[in-house]
């Protein structure tokens, strides 16, 4: 699992990052929450719903989706500052703890180590083989990835 690699990467540095995971899902949900919230709870990481905040304020009519939204995942500028405010409030009461303790002892992976010593590597150090050639995204994609990033697909031999 990649999310946990990215975790134990983070957690094996000298001076341990604060991690709090923030979840903001989409119109009708989650999407893939029931992956990631059982990694953030395995390790002890605080999490804030921001999801579940917005959604309290549609239920009590001081806004809509359509008004936070520009569609059912991202939020515009104003769907942001509702995450931003959900965000700021949970650190707000986490600042007012007083709770000191030791740095707790790295649990072993939650699903495995396999990428937890992935490094990234400059683009420049990339060499294809024979086997990988350059293809056009799928349609599904959108302009996403053919703005953003050149695409190199494996072809099957």
């Amino acid at each position: 699992m990649a999310l946990d690699g990215i975790l134990q990467q983070l957690l094996d540095q000298p001076q341990k990052p604060e991690i709090v995971f923030v979840y903001v899902g989409i119109r009708n949900g989650y999407g893939k929450l029931d992956r990631v919230q059982p990694v953030a709870r395995y390790y002890g990481f605080p999490e804030v719903d921001a999801r579940a905040f917005v959604q309290t304020k549609i239920d009590a009519g001081v806004v809509k989706w359509r008004d936070l939204f520009v569609d059912d995942v991202h939020p515009n500028k104003r769907g942001r500052s509702i995450y931003a405010e959900a965000v700021t409030q949970f650190l707000q009461k986490e600042s007012e703890r007083v709770e000191i303790t030791s740095a707790p002892l790295m649990p072993p992976p939650f699903k495995g180590a396999e990428l937890a010593t992935a490094t990234i590597l400059p683009i420049a150090s990339f060499q294809a083989s024979r086997d990988w050639k350059a293809t056009v995204p799928p349609e599904w994609t959108g302009n996403f990835l053919t703005r953003y990033t050149p695409r190199i697909n494996r072809v099957p031999r």
